[in-house]
């Protein structure tokens, strides 16, 4: 149990980024330090679980590398920067469309425009983001 919410955050801020590091470029390990090391020879191939073990190209794993790392690198950018442009966009419309009947024609106040606001969702993100 955490004493604080800082403490709170900051833990859970690690541990996210130690479990989005293992998922992306844990494939680029592979390629490139396993993949086709341990293969063994025509006639005695290694068999793990009863399979034999993968093998790079002719030309080797660097094409199969560069292209892991550009998916990686550039689609988690664009995705990323979609989603950041997106999700508050979205979020807005739903919450006035929602609120949208409630004021009818007149003109609505300062506090009523404060409340048809998205509500802050805390620096979470932007955290891990900084973190990358």
């Amino acid at each position: 149990m955490h004493r604080t919410q800082t403490e709170y955050e900051d833990n859970l801020t690690f541990k996210v980024f130690i479990f989005q590091f293992c998922n992306f470029y844990s494939s680029i390990f592979y390629i490139a330090f396993f993949k086709g090391k341990f293969v063994g020879y025509p006639g005695n191939y290694t068999r793990v679980f009863g399979l034999r073990t993968e093998e790079c190209a002719n030309g080797g794993c660097l094409v199969e590398l560069a292209q892991q790392l550009l998916v990686i690198m550039v689609g988690k950018q664009m995705i990323n920067n979609c989603q950041e442009v997106a999700v508050p966009k979205i979020k807005q419309f739903i919450q006035r469309w929602k609120l949208k009947g409630s004021l009818g024609d007149r003109e609505s106040t300062r506090w009523e425009e404060d409340y048809q606001l998205v509500e802050n969702e805390g620096l979470f993100e932007e955290y891990l983001e900084m973190s990358k």
